[in-house]
């Protein structure tokens, strides 16, 4: 008897917390945004414009001997300005139609790399050809200062 009491509390306390989040949901549009992302995953292109850089051989490798010119943002997971940047990065490259490549470096990861171009504070967006760094922006940036570096760094 105990058990089959327990057992109904409990449950009445899943459906008052799920109809908590469902309001929540409802009034907030940022959750709603989100529940949203979640239900409906974007659809993305199957050629990236960006990489992951492991490590500094392959960030000698990728950025430093690439042929092309190669946008570079230093970043961490726990930045929170750093994920903000990182669409608007995107979309500005990914409007010049594969004309550049975005070669993200995890500070945590590859400190040494970090190091080797003074980052002292993240987000850092960088441009680099022919193996050297041509210009660095240091903080928070919007759409259009983005869009005005990456295809100041374009090849043409």
């Amino acid at each position: 008897m105990y058990h089959k009491k327990f057992n109904q509390g409990v449950c009445i306390l899943v459906i008052m917390a799920l109809a908590i989040v469902r309001n929540l949901v409802r009034t907030n549009p940022l959750q709603s945004n989100l529940a949203q992302a979640i239900a409906k995953p974007a659809v993305r292109s199957l050629v990236s414009n960006s990489f992951e850089v492991q490590d500094p051989e392959d960030f000698q490798e990728r950025v430093l001997k690439s042929k092309s010119a190669i946008i570079v943002q230093f970043h961490a997971p726990w930045c929170k300005p750093c994920k903000i940047l990182a669409p608007r990065l995107e979309k500005a490259v990914d409007s010049l139609n594969g004309k550049i490549k975005i070669a993200r470096v995890n500070v945590d990861h590859c400190t040494d790399v970090a190091f080797d171009y003074e980052v002292e504070a993240i987000p850092v967006v960088a441009a680099f050809k022919d193996g050297k760094l041509k210009e660095k922006m240091v903080g928070q940036q919007d759409e259009d200062k983005l869009l005005a570096f990456v295809k100041k760094h374009t090849d043409d």
